[in-house]
């Protein structure tokens, strides 16, 4: 990808969402999952890399905190299988 001057410079973008709006979405994330799936005892979840791999560790940590349990995470490499898009790892 090209470096664009416009996306690079962070002076000129615009918060649409600050840390603590990010926090109480990631623990409704975790309650809509405990909730969905009746507990984290059957529950896994899984990220794909890299951004996402980075948010599914902060539902799991949600979740383990709320529930007191482990819960299985996982990471998905998707990078090979999408079009212009070179391979990061």
């Amino acid at each position: 990808m090209g470096d664009n001057k416009a996306t690079s410079d962070r002076s000129t973008w615009t918060k649409v969402i600050d840390s603590e709006a990010i926090k109480r979405s990631i623990t409704r994330v975790a309650y809509e999952i405990l909730e969905r799936n009746k507990g984290a005892s059957h529950i896994a979840v899984v990220g794909i890399r890299t951004r996402g791999e980075h948010l599914a560790t902060r539902i799991v940590n949600e979740i383990e905190r709320i529930e007191k349990v482990s819960v299985s995470q996982g990471v998905v490499d998707i990078s090979r299988y999408r079009e212009g898009v070179s391979n990061m790892s």
